[in-house]
């Protein structure tokens, strides 16, 4: 029996895509249609999802598609940022989140805890790694670095907290 650390390398059985390629071509598609202002407000609006059973973390249920897509890149998001290091990946990621941004309204509840959640560890993590770094901050909208991969989500992160608290997204 071997025993697997968080610097492991990748192996088939213990990724959650099949290959690094399959899950670009599935996050550029899915950047394409955040790209769709229609895309944005129908994916929050009109589209649920009753229940969503491959989602193995909680059971969901009732969830509209635009929650379901922020789940999903804000675990994306995570993957990339503790185990794959990888720029474009997460470049990507938060691209996709900034042009969904304007439309985040009624989030899942889960969803609304999981980007809280997320947004704390990554900020955390970045105040952290900028202490360590003599307090120097790398340039906005440079990922070349884990320093500045942590410095553009947390950025887009409460970007898209910010577009989800305004007033016409809060109920009443």
């Amino acid at each position: 029996t071997s025993t697997t650390s968080p610097s492991t390398v990748l192996s088939a059985k213990n990724r959650p895509f099949r290959s690094q390629s399959q899950l670009y071509v599935i996050l550029i598609l899915l950047l394409i249609f955040s790209q769709d202002q229609s895309f944005g407000r129908i994916s929050f609006k009109l589209l649920s999802i009753p229940d969503v059973k491959w989602y193995k973390e909680r059971q969901i249920k009732n969830i509209s598609l635009g929650s379901m897509i922020l789940l999903v890149v804000l675990r994306t998001i995570t993957f990339s940022l503790n185990r794959l290091h990888d720029s474009f990946l997460l470049s990507n990621c938060c691209a996709v989140l900034l042009n969904l941004s304007p439309h985040a309204i009624n989030l899942h509840e889960y969803v609304a805890a999981r980007l809280v959640s997320v947004t704390t560890s990554c900020t955390k993590r970045y105040s952290a790694m900028v202490a360590e770094n003599g307090n120097n901050q790398e340039a906005e909208g440079d990922v070349s670095s884990l320093l500045s991969m942590h410095g553009e989500t947390c950025r887009t992160l409460l970007q898209l907290i910010k577009h989800s608290i305004r007033p016409k997204c809060l109920e009443k």
